[in-house]
């Protein structure tokens, strides 16, 4: 069996296994079940002492990886992984991912997260990262920083950098990214259509700042030009800095295919995923569920403005505070 400890701004949370048969499985560790403040690393996985197998360990950490199947294949080939399953993905590329959990190889060393690490980059070194998925690199991961290494879930071009002070950083050691960097869709081709979609980060700019007039919580954004390169940086949400700002914290979350324990495969309703019933039954749940219900549905109101409606239960995501209650 193969082991990647699973860590939560420094306490372990338990570990993640591959079996000789290549079956995932998940164990909480028994010094974060006796953590007063100890909380599920996803409302589908409840603390408990047994370990979780199949489906439920499976899917959580597969809606971790990109959702694009080539990203997968060039993580791959960038990180001689030995295959495209969640485990293998992770051990290459999860020290920084989605949420608060920080994935790493059991018995290595964890990095102190109570600091902020960092590299300046210039801005020849930017626009190499903004701009190396066009030569096969994910993520922006390009092999003159190797320590570099995240992952980031969805289906677009994007990469992930530390922002401090108007100035763009590579984060070293544990310190996480800050704010995602989308590139431009491009043109989308196919035997019978073809969309544009070269502005999208203007695009997704104005629908940002619509969303926000329409009373709904956006995180900040800003478009960024880098050399030839055109972006969208928007702010993580699942990032804030410590009371002293000393260093930077991961909070948990997790988006609503995590919670409802849906393969990545079938993100969207017409794919038989959630829909708009099964998130507003789950927000039921939520620590303030009449406040979170009225959100969601006006999300799909404003949403409607612009796109056919639809849950987004990839984007749609809840935020975990102890013993499993979530926001």
């Amino acid at each position: 069996m193969a082991n990647l400890a699973a860590y939560m701004n420094g306490y372990r949370v338990g570990t993640f296994t591959k079996t000789t048969s290549g079956a995932h499985q998940f164990q909480y560790h028994v010094s974060w079940l006796a953590q007063p403040g100890s909380r599920p690393i996803s409302l589908s996985m409840p603390l408990r002492h047994q370990r979780y197998r199949g489906d439920e360990a499976y899917n959580f950490f597969d809606n971790l990886l990109p959702d694009n199947t080539e990203v997968r294949n060039r993580v791959v080939a960038r990180y001689q992984a030995a295959s495209t399953q969640p485990f293998d993905l992770l051990s290459c590329i999860g020290q920084d991912s989605v949420g608060a959990l920080q994935l790493v190889t059991e018995g290595h060393e964890v990095p102190d997260v109570r600091r902020i690490d960092y590299k300046a980059l210039s801005d020849d070194e930017l626009e190499q990262i903004l701009t190396s998925y066009k030569s096969g690199i994910p993520l922006g991961m390009v092999r003159e920083q190797e320590e570099f290494r995240i992952s980031i879930a969805g289906a677009q071009e994007k990469t992930a950098l530390l922002y401090l002070d108007g100035r763009w950083y590579l984060p070293l050691n544990a310190t996480p990214t800050t704010h995602i960097i989308k590139l431009p869709i491009g043109k989308i081709e196919s035997h019978s259509y073809s969309i544009d979609l070269s502005q999208s980060v203007e695009n997704e700019y104005i629908c940002t700042l619509i969303a926000k007039e329409f009373g709904l919580p956006v995180p900040h954004c800003f478009m960024m030009q880098v050399g030839q390169v055109k972006a969208l940086a928007v702010e993580r949400f699942d990032r804030r800095y410590a009371a002293d700002r000393s260093w930077i914290m991961r909070l948990p979350q997790e988006d609503f295919c995590q919670v409802l324990n849906v393969p990545s495969a079938r993100k969207y309703e017409s794919h038989g995923g959630p829909g708009i019933t099964d998130i507003m039954k789950t927000l039921l749940g939520s620590a303030t569920p009449e406040q979170d219900r009225y959100l969601f549905m006006k999300s799909q109101v404003c949403s409607g403005c612009w796109r056919p409606p639809m849950a987004m239960p990839r984007i749609s995501r809840c935020l975990s505070n102890r013993k499993g209650v979530f926001v």
